[in-house]
């Protein structure tokens, strides 16, 4: 039995970085975990991740992979559902978002894309021009990239206000009072499945926990 699979984030439950999520707490599931705000529960599960790589073999190759499940679970945490995983957005090509969550207006389609990476490097770039592919198609789009280096983020949202990055709204450091702040914000949106004449949002996994 797996969590991670019965609410769509994973589909097999003998994956490395499944057992290790699943794992890393004896007495609770991330349906039960504790936790003051966002950033708490976010820092409980790294830290545990970390702890857990000290004891064994580092894999530094599922880093991003645990960093996904616990942002994916603590949007399920949070009420901030429906959302995709691993989408695709119609008339924005070659291009696959870490999460999309979907709003439509009567006047706009604004979908929120979410890029998750435990580190940046150059590879901001990347989350900054896929950033800047979807609001050629969805100009109200927002699209932010969450990480857990303080130092990275500090840097590109130094870029993002001088204008050297085109697509990215903001970096959220995870560890911080800037992630409770992202999702306060974004709680107040309402966003659903994808289900215009045209899909927008053609596949990827669909997580909602009210189904």
């Amino acid at each position: 039995m797996s969590l991670l699979v019965d609410y769509n984030l994973a589909t097999n439950a003998n994956h490395k970085s499944v057992r290790i999520f699943e794992g890393l707490f004896n007495d609770y599931s991330f349906l039960t975990l504790p936790y003051k705000c966002p950033s708490e529960y976010v820092e409980k599960y790294w830290t545990a991740y970390e702890n857990y790589q000290n004891l064994h073999n580092p894999n530094n190759s599922i880093n991003g992979l645990i960093f996904e499940f616990i942002i994916e679970t603590l949007f399920i945490r949070e009420g901030i559902t429906p959302f995709y995983t691993q989408a695709e957005i119609s008339f924005v090509p070659a291009t696959w978002f870490d999460m999309v969550l979907y709003n439509e207006t009567d006047d706009s389609i604004a979908p929120y894309s979410i890029s998750l990476k435990s580190s940046l490097r150059e590879r901001w770039k990347q989350a900054d021009l896929e950033a800047a592919f979807l609001k050629n198609v969805h100009r109200k789009s927002k699209c932010y990239l969450l990480t857990i280096n303080r130092e990275e983020a500090a840097s590109i949202n130094n870029k993002i206000q001088r204008g050297d990055a085109i697509g990215l709204d903001a970096v959220v450091y995870c560890l911080s009072e800037e992630l409770n702040s992202f999702i306060k914000k974004i709680k107040k949106v309402r966003f659903s499945e994808s289900l215009p004449d045209i899909k927008v949002v053609k596949s990827g996994a669909f997580i909602n926990p009210q189904e």
